[in-house]
């Protein structure tokens, strides 16, 4: 159980919390999270998925038990699409990646074709070299935006 140890510490500075945010966060005492930080104690079982949620990790991530910190992270992420375009109803897909790279080799559109303008190719190639997070967000005057972010 070290390894908890080390990998709660790390999480919660990567987080830039202190103890008692994160005590506060999980419904702890200051003082607990300080021993589980050090290894003279371990959180109940039960709080395991409450802690896992709360760094955004798996609970074998947390345990030692697993390199990657999500499940996903390496394998298969998520592409989240949002359209809207006046005048017609808006989309909001969670695809997976491999999906959507399936559907633009066979030449498909991904978006509405008002913005085919965005290169597919290179969106592709962003995500397959790890780039996580909101990566294009346009947003025209007459409310028509596109957003596409990958978890």
């Amino acid at each position: 159980m070290e390894q908890f140890a080390m990998k709660f510490l790390a999480l919660r500075k990567e987080k830039g919390q202190t103890q008692e945010e994160v005590a506060a966060a999980l419904g702890v005492t200051p003082q607990s999270v300080s021993k589980w930080e050090t290894g003279q104690s371990y959180p109940d079982i039960a709080l395991l998925p409450e802690i896992a949620t709360y760094f955004d990790v798996t609970i074998d991530y947390l345990l030692g038990k697993a390199e990657n910190k999500r499940p996903m992270e390496s394998k298969n992420p998520v592409v989240h699409i949002l359209v809207s375009e006046r005048g017609k109803d808006s989309v909001n897909l969670k695809v997976p990646f491999s999906i959507v790279k399936a559907l633009a080799g066979k030449g498909l559109h991904l978006i509405s074709p008002k913005f085919d303008a965005l290169q597919t190719e290179q969106l592709i190639e962003a995500i397959e070299s790890g780039v996580r997070g909101e990566i294009i967000n346009i947003a025209e005057e007459g409310g028509d935006c596109v957003v596409i972010s990958v978890d």
